[in-house]
């Protein structure tokens, strides 16, 4: 089955009226509920880890936004809804003609990898929510299950640059002795 297919397919859920509030919620919205958790932990964990591992995902989130955004200018993939007839658009068209990577799911998983590197539980529950801002960019139409798996890894990989980044900051600043 390719992947226009799998889209076909997935999208069957949204003809009920459920499945489509879901998918556009999913798709458009909880994202910001990713942020919000991160702004929360950045300012209130009681634990020094998470708070330091969330600071560390809001400075990733932008840098997995910019590379995604740079990635999705070298590739030139065209979207799915543009591609195939038979995939319907259920959001205003995207900003960006091309689809890949994924910059939505790019910026949800440098936040849910920076609070699963702070707490497991939290962290878990946020990767959760990452995988179903992906979801939803494909049920809606505007990406392919590969443009979810590039974005996740685009997002993991600039948190791993930051967390580095700043290892290696905090060795200039603060030499063994």
């Amino acid at each position: 089955m390719t992947e226009l297919g799998i889209i076909e397919l997935l999208q069957t859920v949204t003809q009920h009226p459920i499945g489509r509030v879901l998918a556009i919620f999913a798709a458009r919205w909880l994202i910001f509920v990713l942020g919000a958790l991160v702004i929360f932990f950045t300012f209130r964990s009681a634990s020094y880890l998470l708070k330091h591992a969330a600071r560390e995902a809001a400075w990733a989130t932008p840098l997995a936004i910019i590379a995604s955004l740079l990635l999705d200018r070298v590739f030139e993939r065209t979207r799915p809804f543009v591609a195939s007839a038979n995939i319907h658009l259920l959001v205003p068209t995207p900003l960006s003609q091309f689809s890949f990577p994924s910059t939505h799911t790019a910026a949800a998983f440098a936040m849910a990898i920076g609070l699963l590197s702070g707490n497991t539980r939290i962290g878990l529950w946020a990767v959760v929510l990452a995988l179903l801002v992906g979801l939803g960019r494909v049920l809606v139409g505007v990406h392919y299950p590969t443009d979810i798996l590039a974005g996740a890894v685009v997002g993991a990989l600039a948190f791993s640059f930051v967390r580095y980044l700043h290892y290696v900051l905090r060795r200039m600043t603060n030499p063994l002795p």
